[in-house]
This record gives structure tokens, C-alpha cells and sequence, in this order.
């Protein structure tokens, strides 16, 4: 991989984040965002449970 590349990836990382972090924290999005997060924490913990147990 060249170091163009490199660069590209961690620009493209940078916009994701920057978008997160300002749906985070409008008041607008704020809710949705994260009762998504919470969601799928709770999601993701029960399907863990249940593959634990069975």
C-alpha cells in the first residue's frame, strides 16, 4: 500500500468519526443516535446470552 492510500483511508476514518461525533451531539439527532447505540448494545448482549447458554 502507498502512502497515498494510507492517507485516504485515515482522511475517509477522520470524516466518519467527525460525522458521528456531530450526530452525537445535535439536539436534534442526539436522542436517535443514541438510542441506537443502546439498542444494539442491548441486542448484541442478549444474543450473546443466548449463545452462551445454548
Amino acid at each position: 500500500m502507498s502512502y497515498f492510500d494510507i492517507f485516504m483511508g485515515i482522511t475517509l476514518l477522520e470524516d466518519i468519526f467527525g460525522g458521528l461525533k456531530d450526530m452525537a451531539t445535535d439536539p436534534d439527532t442526539a436522542k436517535w443516535f443514541w438510542g441506537i447505540i443502546v439498542a444494539l448494545i442491548v441486542i448484541l448482549s442478549i444474543a450473546l446470552l443466548i449463545v452462551s447458554i445454548v
